[in-house]
């Protein structure tokens, strides 16, 4: 569930578990509720979810706290139609030579939501830190990325890693 760096991503399995991309290129976690979840349009059927919302939320003018009572209903959507599910959050990406996002923002948002988010860590919400696709300044790598904000191949390898590091590290029942 997320936005265009969760679509693009052309991914079938993460360790033994089959992906279902429900991610929309463009939308915001407030449209995604709106245009998606309102509607009911997403079947909870899953043991696992990884939801990765935010940095098309920072382009608007909502607060930091409107970005997670947003995001925040997604998640308890997801708890809503399946409440063991265990839901894989992804930090905001960095970005590297954007005029639309800045790092600074998106560090931000990332604590601002790790510490609201913090009731929920842990037990059925676990975040995903992606620094590891940072360059030695803390901009997304350009090795990682054709324009900046979206990943290549790359970067997809990268995340993937991330992602399966972290299903071995954590007990998901």
């Amino acid at each position: 569930m997320g936005h265009s760096q969760l679509d693009d991503w052309n991914i079938s399995y993460l360790k033994d578990y089959k992906i279902i991309n429900c991610a929309i290129r463009g939308i915001s976690s407030f449209e995604y509720n709106e245009l998606i979840l309102s509607k009911k349009m997403l079947n909870c059927v899953s043991d696992i979810y990884i939801v990765m919302h935010g940095t098309n939320d920072i382009i608007y003018n909502y607060s930091y706290n409107q970005i997670y009572n947003s995001i925040l209903q997604s998640i308890k959507y997801i708890q809503k139609y399946k409440p063991n599910a265990v839901i894989l959050f992804i930090s905001c990406i960095h970005v590297n030579g954007r005029i639309d996002r800045n790092n600074k923002k998106i560090d931000e948002l990332n604590m601002f939501l790790k510490q609201k988010f913090a009731n929920y860590l842990n037990n059925k919400l676990v975040w995903i830190n992606t620094y590891k696709l940072n360059d030695k300044w803390g901009n997304l790598k350009s090795d990682y990325t054709y324009d900046g904000l979206h990943l290549n191949e790359d970067g997809y390898k990268i995340l993937k890693q991330i992602i399966e590091n972290k299903l071995s590290n954590e007990e998901l029942n």
